[in-house]
């Protein structure tokens, strides 16, 4: 298959060649090939060097190993770098160092041979390290290490940059470990906790910072934690005692999440602590009363046997008088092609005695035909015609009879394979009949029935179900504000239903179903495990509000200008529910951290 160059060469009417300054010329046409081409010509004519290898790279897919796709691709490359290297030239002299590095990598990633490419690469990296040191000594010290990432990212070879970084990482490890000694000196637990967590981001083993994490991770915990003093639940009467004496706070702790700070105790731990009171009552226990209903059902059972016709001995018998049936066809099939090979074959003994006739005139005609040739004046110029022509038609018929002879054999030949065919088919139809007279005599006339008798059924359903009302107060344990005011919470179990019938031996059912409803003790237990559901969903509901008042503190801190304060706050709202956050909250409050105190990681807190 010709190339597009060749075809182009081939046919200059199709394809028009453009002369540009870098020799740019339509070196293929067809297709979508040809158009792309014809595209990057025209956008690198306009100086337009993205567009053109967008295009020139279109080609390139289209056609892998075309030469002339990878010069013009080179090419623009190069035309590409030059626009970079001078937008570049223009931000560093504005200041803009960062941004003329990041415009003069992209140069070096389209021109790596570019010397020129390469000089200013050193140079910029040189400025921005140079920044990067001055940085450390400012308030934008993180910036440092974003500095030195950006050279490494062009350049992750360079000594100097990687030298550079270990210098940034070591400073600002040692910078958040200060910070955080001063936090904690002064009492700011959550400032700090975030400040070793920085250093650890710089220098994951740096000095004892794993440690003091720990350190001011469970203080601030102890701070934090939300106390639940569970007061002994008043009762009305012995069933109410007995739910009661099962909320013990060891039991119903168990309820709650144990990576909460939240603890359900039997007393406040120190006048200090943070939490809630719960006090409450427990009235109205009762058990049952078991509901009886009934409903009427069906039963079907065999009551005795009739003797029927049996409808497999009729299908026998269809299947015996078919099978006769083909056998009779098959026998008059025989008897059919039997009759064709006696006429066939009555046909080849005439032709052969006509054959034998014919051969005998032909005998005389030649004798007749020989004496006269003998007795014929030798000065004669055409003896014995007449001789000689009954001769010859003698000959001919013998022949034609021979032919008549052959054709009446290949008759009886085709006659005799078919009546072979057919005597074939009967002896597998005899075999046929055989079977289906054995499968008949197999098959009893008669057959059993069952005879089935419908009875119907009384069903007894019967139902169980427990209930105990829930009183609820709850003040809070600092300032004593009431949040729940003596509010009943009905604690009703669903009713447990079963059913159950009597044995009917002599018709149905046979067997009988008894009744199996739980006692009282096993409804008290679920009704203590609903009691205790419903106690948790209530305290989570004041254990969120205490969370969700850490954060709009810190979002109020945030926005009058208080950093410190708001990280104090973020900080305690992560502690008390690290798993219960808003994706959208906990993005903001990690870009916050990250740009206060350089860790914005809160996914990793739990862990360190």
């Amino acid at each position: 298959m010709p190339s597009p160059s060749n075809v182009a060469r081939s046919a200059p009417g199709i394809c028009l060649a453009i002369a540009l300054g870098l020799g740019l010329g339509l070196g293929a046409c067809g297709g979508a090939f040809a158009d792309a081409m014809k595209r990057g010509d025209q956008y690198a004519q306009a100086q337009m060097w993205d567009k053109a290898a967008a295009e020139y790279q279109t080609a390139q897919r289209l056609e892998p190993d075309n030469p002339d796709v990878a010069i013009k691709l080179r090419q623009v490359a190069q035309k590409r770098a030059g626009e970079r290297l001078t937008r570049a030239r223009s931000l560093i002299a504005r200041g803009e160092i960062e941004a003329g590095l990041t415009v003069i990598q992209d140069a070096v990633r389209l021109d790596p041979g570019s010397t020129d490419a390469q000089q200013a690469l050193d140079d910029a990296n040189q400025q921005v390290l140079a920044r990067a040191e001055e940085l450390l000594a400012t308030p934008e010290a993180q910036r440092a290490l974003e500095l030195t990432q950006l050279v490494l990212a062009g350049s992750p070879r360079d000594p100097r940059a990687r030298a550079a970084d270990e210098h940034v990482r070591d400073a600002l490890a040692e910078q958040s470990y200060a910070q955080a000694e001063q936090f904690a000196t002064a009492g700011k637990k959550g400032n700090a906790l975030i400040a070793y967590a920085a250093s650890m981001t710089f220098r994951p083993s740096f000095r004892d910072a794993r440690a003091q994490i720990g350190d001011v991770k469970l203080a601030l915990q102890q701070e934090l934690t939300f106390h639940v003093v569970l007061d002994r639940f008043a009762t009305t009467g012995p069933g109410d005692g007995d739910i009661a004496a099962h909320l013990r706070p060891e039991l119903v702790a168990q309820a709650f999440d144990d990576h909460l700070p939240l603890r359900v105790v039997g007393s406040p731990p120190a006048p200090t602590a943070r939490g809630v009171r719960v006090t409450g009552a427990l009235s109205a226990y009762r058990f049952g009363p078991e509901r009886v209903t009934s409903r009427n059902d069906q039963c079907d059972y065999i009551r005795g046997y009739d003797t029927v016709p049996n409808p497999a001995r009729a299908d026998a018998e269809r299947d015996v008088s078919s099978a006769e049936q083909r056998l009779a066809s098959a026998e008059r099939e025989v008897d059919s092609q039997q009759r064709d090979v006696d006429r066939y074959q009555k046909d080849v003994d005439d032709v052969q005695k006509d054959q034998a006739r014919y051969e005998a005139d032909t005998d005389r005609a030649r004798a007749d035909h020989e004496r006269c040739m003998a007795s014929a004046s030798k000065s004669s110029s055409s003896p014995c015609n007449s001789e000689k022509g009954r001769y010859d038609y003698a000959q001919s018929q013998v022949n034609n009879q021979r032919s008549r002879v052959q054709s009446a054999k290949d008759n009886v030949q085709s006659a005799r394979q078919r009546m072979q065919s057919a005597a074939e088919n009967r002896s597998r139809v005899r075999q046929d009949v055989e079977y289906a007279q054995r499968r008949m005599r197999d098959v009893p006339l008669t057959i059993q029935q069952p005879h089935h008798e419908r009875e119907n059924v009384a069903v007894e359903i019967r139902s169980i179900d427990a209930a105990v009302i829930l009183q609820l107060r709850a003040e809070s344990l600092q300032g004593r504000v009431v949040l729940l005011d003596n509010e009943t919470f009905p604690q009703v179990l669903k009713p447990t239903v079963d059913e159950g019938w009597l044995a009917r031996p002599a018709t149905c059912p046979p067997n009988g179903k008894r009744i199996h409803l739980p006692g009282e003790a096993a409804l008290r237990g679920e009704l203590v495990k609903l009691t205790i559901a419903t106690l948790r969903e209530k305290v989570m509901a004041m254990y969120e509000s205490y969370r969700i008042h850490f954060l709009a503190d810190a979002r109020r801190q945030e926005a009058s200008g208080a950093p410190e304060d708001a990280v104090e706050s973020y900080v305690r709202y992560l502690l008390t529910g690290l798993k219960n956050i808003d994706p959208a909250n906990a993005k903001q409050i990690g870009e916050f951290l990250r740009k206060t105190r350089g860790f914005g990681r809160i996914d990793l807190l739990g862990s360190l």
